[in-house]
């Protein structure tokens, strides 16, 4: 009420009275034999003669004093009173409606959005989203989103980005003014952000020979202990990429090691660069470390995260182009893929897109736009769709992968229910679908293998659900709370160690307007907080396909409900949760 009511009042005095010629209800336009001048004139207001002929030192109260010209006819006033009107009472709610929506993340539920998306196609059709590979190497591009997408889209996901950049500019330059450099950051809290939050969906195992025995790794010589295990950040690619002048970029390659008798702790205990390998006893090790952490922000943002938007928008596109929306595989999908290709378009296409526009204030990236396709297209060589026992996090017993393994089961119980009652052996549209997404998703499953494959569809289900929700959300929720932004920057002003011995002095790492961008870039994109509709209220509407199937598929997901209530209960009682429940989305929104 307070931001209508002053939207109100600035649009009443600040926009409508000074671009309005007079006050629209209270214009007269005179008759030229009253007013040979041709000076506009209030109503009991003096005539100019009566003007001219009084004192010089009184100033006259006249609203426009200029000669009348064609367009001040009855018919441009009422276009200025209509005006006029229509942004005193339009323009208040409007900015009310943005507080609102902006402040709560308000969308409707699968029932309403389901109905209001078949009803637009009705009415004006539009053309079946298709994924088509522009750039090579990389994910496809969809062409062709539907208009009521992105208008849902403008409406329920724009305010939130608008409220997050008012809020997010002055914290970011207050943050920035008193935090203008950053701070060397400790052993401990790299094993934490590396053993406990999503930092460690960045490594891979790293094949040793028997315990005892001596390798080289990168010029250093690691023995290798009992009941250990060794993991690698694999960060060589920033030696091929160049940054903006006066910024630095280099490879790294670290070598972690995981007593597996001490529950979630990883040891980094060298880090490489293309001249000279450092370890902690060496004096460079401190400024090692922030290198470390800045490849790891770049591994993440355009690799592992990346790895969970782009891939998945060809499934997207071929469930939409094959699946009525009777058809349960369109029911059970649809609140996980609302809002996605919106979204991912504009990641890649839109003006106000960090990867699009380096000039934002938002963007942090000290690497071009064709760089940032070059990193891309890196990530994306070789991706494959992640079957069961594939993903990253599933390699490792760390406390991140332990909480994803976790809903991946519960989700994919819930799978094995809908695809019993719902599966008919055969179904072409499954067999097309999955065809389509083979040709261009490596590793996905063929129409061959799901035509009468019970088990593997539900798991292909539970992978793209896990992904789009659990996945998605609880990467940016802990890159958001966990991430340590002082000490992990995403870009560094001094070029890196080449030596053993060298040190570094940390104010000359970072500008304060290189600390604002990366400040703002949290507020606007690490999390901003998915809508309403999250897994704790997941709703799937079975309601438009057999009804003789429909009771089995509402206790299932009632069922499954409940399930996700007690995991996330349990987790917080063993301290195992990343994100609650009740902030992870059903889909890609952020």
């Amino acid at each position: 009420l307070a931001v209508y009511f002053f939207s109100c009042a600035f649009v009443r005095f600040y926009v409508i009275r000074p671009f309005c010629s007079v006050e629209c209800d209270r214009v007269q336009l005179m008759a030229s034999n009253n007013n040979s001048s041709g000076i506009r004139q209030r109503k009991g207001e003096k005539s100019p003669e009566a003007v001219s002929t009084s004192s010089s030192s009184v100033v006259p109260y006249v609203t426009w004093n200029r000669p009348a010209t064609e367009t001040d006819n009855p018919k441009s006033v009422h276009a200025a009173k209509t005006a006029g009107r229509f942004c005193l009472y339009f323009l208040p709610v409007l900015v009310a409606y943005v507080a609102l929506v902006g402040t709560t993340h308000y969308t409707p539920g699968t029932y309403v959005m389901m109905r209001v998306y078949w009803l637009c196609d009705k009415l004006l059709p539009a053309d079946p989203p298709v994924a088509v590979f522009i750039r090579p190497r990389e994910p496809p591009t969809i062409l062709n989103v539907p208009w009521y997408e992105d208008i849902e889209f403008i409406i329920f996901r724009n305010p939130v980005y608008i409220k997050q950049w008012l809020f997010g500019v002055p914290d970011a330059a207050s943050w920035a003014y008193n935090n203008h450099f950053v701070l060397p950051i400790s052993d401990e809290l790299v094993t934490e952000t590396f053993s406990r939050w999503m930092y460690s969906t960045t490594l891979d195992p790293y094949p040793v020979p028997e315990v005892g025995q001596v390798f080289n790794f990168y010029g250093e010589n690691v023995t290798v202990e009992p009941n250990t295990a060794y993991w690698i950040s694999n960060a060589t690619v920033y030696d091929l990429i160049k940054a903006w002048d006066g910024m630095y970029t280099a490879g790294t390659m670290a070598l972690f090691k995981q007593p597996l008798d001490v529950k979630d702790r990883l040891l980094c205990i060298v880090i490489a660069f293309k001249d000279v390998a450092i370890t902690p006893k060496d004096e460079a090790w401190e400024f090692a470390k922030m290198w470390l952490m800045k490849n790891t922000n770049y591994q993440i943002t355009l690799g592992r995260h990346a790895a969970v938007h782009f891939p998945y928008d060809t499934i997207n596109a071929h469930i939409k182009q094959i699946f009525p929306v009777t058809h349960w595989m369109h029911q059970l999908m649809f609140p996980h893929l609302r809002l996605s290709l919106s979204l991912n378009s504009g990641v890649l296409n839109a003006y106000f897109s960090a990867i699009s526009n380096a000039f934002l204030d938002s963007n942090p990236l000290d690497i071009s736009y064709d760089n940032i396709h070059k990193l891309l297209a890196y990530q994306f060589t070789g991706y494959e769709f992640p079957r069961k026992g594939q993903n990253n996090w599933r390699k490792n017993t760390l406390r991140y992968g332990r909480f994803l393994a976790a809903y991946w089961d519960t989700i994919d119980r819930f799978t094995q229910e809908v695809v019993e009652a719902a599966f008919v052996p055969y179904d072409p549209l499954i067999i097309r679908w999955a065809d389509g997404v083979r040709s261009q998703y490596r590793n996905f499953p063929t129409g061959a293998e799901l035509a009468n494959n019970k088990r593997l569809l539900a798991e292909t289900l539970t992978q793209i659900i896990h992904d789009l929700s659990i996945q998605h959300d609880t990467d940016h929720y802990s890159y958001f709370y966990n991430h340590p932004t002082r000490h992990a920057p995403f870009r560094i002003r001094v070029p890196p160690p080449t030596m053993k011995n060298m040190s570094c002095d940390f104010a000359a790492i970072q500008h304060r307007y290189d600390m604002y961008k990366h400040q703002l870039c949290r507020h606007m994109f690490y999390y901003t907080g998915p809508t309403l509709l999250t897994m704790d209220k997941v709703t799937y509407d079975f309601s438009w396909g057999d009804r003789a199937i429909q009771p089995r598929l509402d206790a299932a997901q009632e069922k499954f409900r409940q399930a996700l209530v007690a995991l996330d209960a349990d987790l917080a009682a063993r301290d195992e949760v990343i994100a609650p429940l009740n902030m992870i989305g059903c889909s890609l929104d952020f």
